[in-house]
């Protein structure tokens, strides 16, 4: 089983549900020694012989780690060399590719079990980055998991991850009730009109997530420090919901009713969708990113249609609403357990960790602009995480619930 995952996770051929388990048994400690036996097999094929072909090992690592510079080590961002300066002779060329071949089996393992190595550039004198943890302080953070509070009508809050399973709660001729499965669902009965001009919210917090079923079936994914308003019975013309944070929607269907999204001055109208909307006040774009199906974006008296694979994005400080083509897995990939990284640079990723381990994040001296790409399980413990960023000639410290970034 781990080796057929393995295989396709290589070649590219695994489904998005195969990726995800693939990620997990990485994951999974007991499952190191059999992972690194197939990654070592992979590489370690026959004696390395000078000049290597390093075209063969860029396809390897574009294959598995998802670098799309043929050209670039995988310890360096895209676009970037292996540094070979003209004055250094021969044999000190053909040492650095030899040392590559070495450096990237190590490297690829690092990336693919959570970090079990770290690699500075052989230039001497160069700092390889790393992780500082204070002796007597508190040095890593566990990932975040489904918790959430559900705040009904009347003002009383529950804390979903601590209730029981069945009914928690009777609004007018609404049942709330906590699933086997762990999600929340809404059982109504729409006739009954003691249930209009009633809402409920259910809110994350960082280093939490949750699932619900709508009253009228649609399903949502909340992820971390993120918040979803709506009736407890949709009973006018439209479905309406309010939200802070990101979720992705999988709309039931309703020609009559369309369902509306209302987020930060936006309102993103969807007819049987699913859609992904991330829109945190620390972010520079609020982005809607249609998977399937139809979404209408209205901001005011400009509305603007999104075709599947595309996404709307509003400039959080001039307003203005751009539409693109959408990198569709990585905007959903926190869904399936992943985090998932094209071309991003470090304060993009440590946003993300930030909410989802729960920690606060600073920065000291000059951060390189790195653009990376990859992807890890949501799973793993954020040490393990801040080892595989530290390839990127950053440093971090880890104090308490603080992660200091440094060059």
């Amino acid at each position: 089983m781990v080796e057929e995952l393995f295989n396709k996770y290589y070649s590219k051929k695994a489904t998005p549900e195969e990726r995800a388990a693939f990620l997990s048994l990485v994951a999974d400690p007991t499952q190191e020694g059999r992972i690194k036996e197939m990654i070592e097999k992979t590489f370690y094929t026959k004696e390395p012989e000078l000049p290597y072909d390093l075209d063969s090992l860029d396809a390897i690592f574009t294959n598995i780690i998802g670098l799309s510079d043929r050209n670039a080590p995988a310890i360096e961002p895209v676009g970037q060399s292996p540094v070979v300066t003209a004055e250094e002779p021969e044999v000190t060329r053909m040492f650095a590719y030899r040392k590559f071949y070495y450096v990237a089996a190590a490297v690829l393992i690092a990336i693919i079990m959570g970090g079990i190595y770290y690699w500075g550039s052989y230039q001497s004198g160069k700092p390889a980055g790393g992780i500082t943890r204070p002796a007597t302080a508190k040095t890593d953070a566990l990932p975040g998991g489904n918790k959430a509070t559900l705040t009904l009508a009347n003002g009383a809050v529950i804390v979903l991850d601590n209730a029981h399973n069945g009914s928690l709660a009777q609004q007018g001729g609404t049942s709330v009730i906590k699933l086997d499965s762990g999600q929340l669902a809404y059982n109504n009965n729409v006739k009954d009109n003691s249930v209009k001009g009633l809402f409920n919210t259910i809110s994350t917090p960082r280093g939490g997530q949750y699932q619900v079923v709508l009253p009228d079936g649609s399903k949502v994914w909340l992820n971390a420090a993120s918040s979803i308003h709506f009736p407890v019975a949709f009973t006018g013309k439209e479905r309406n919901v309010e939200l802070t944070g990101e979720a992705y929607f999988d709309v039931k269907k309703d020609k009559d009713k369309p369902f509306a999204i209302a987020v930060n001055g936006v309102q993103v109208l969807v007819m049987g969708t699913e859609v992904n909307v991330m829109a945190y006040a620390d972010e520079p774009e609020m982005k809607a990113t249609l998977i399937s199906g139809s979404v209408k974006v209205r901001q005011g008296a400009i509305e603007r249609f999104l075709k599947p694979g595309q996404e709307a994005a509003l400039n959080n400080q001039t307003s203005a609403i751009q539409i693109r083509e959408a990198d569709t897995d990585g905007a959903v990939a926190w869904t399936k357990g992943q985090f998932q990284f094209s071309g991003a640079d470090i304060p993009t990723i440590m946003r993300q960790l930030s909410r989802w381990y729960d920690v606060e994040v600073r920065y000291e001296g000059d951060i390189p602009e790195r653009q990376i790409t990859g992807e890890a399980p949501r799973n793993i413990t954020l040490s393990r995480l801040l080892k595989i960023l530290s390839m990127n000639d950053v440093h971090f410290t880890i104090d308490k619930n603080k992660i200091t970034v440094k060059p």
